[in-house]
């Protein structure tokens, strides 16, 4: 299947804006899961990036051929879609990763009660 992911510029800008703050959070190991998370899910961000890439590229190409009826524009459609599907795979194993990370996290914040979890709760403890 062929996907554009819509990205924008700056995706994380609570994380980078906040960085310092993070490398003072005490507890090492919610620490390193905020910082992995941060890292997978940007990696993430980056490989939607190269897949939009691609996809433009080989729908020029396609363009091309259409307009040319140039084998050389035929094979650089085909080989920029076999890229593209091959690629899919990738994606679905980050967007795995992603998402079990993140979900790691999660368990780590509400296991130390530093999640709210409805308007009404207290504020969130120093870290």
């Amino acid at each position: 299947m062929r996907s554009y992911y819509p990205v924008t510029q700056e995706d994380f800008t609570i994380y980078t804006s906040n960085a310092l703050f993070i490398g003072r959070i005490r507890d090492h190991e919610l620490r390193k899961l905020i910082v992995s998370a941060y890292s997978k899910a940007r990696g993430l961000i980056d490989s939607y990036r190269l897949n939009n890439d691609l996809l433009q590229k080989h729908e020029h190409a396609h363009w091309l051929f259409l307009q040319t009826n140039s084998p050389v524009y035929r094979a650089a459609a085909t080989g920029y879609l076999q890229v593209v599907v091959n690629y899919a795979a990738t994606l679905k194993r980050l967007h795995g990763d992603v998402k079990s990370q993140t979900q790691e996290l999660l368990r780590v914040l509400r296991e130390k009660n530093m999640l709210l979890t409805s308007p009404a709760r207290k504020p969130l403890p120093a870290l």
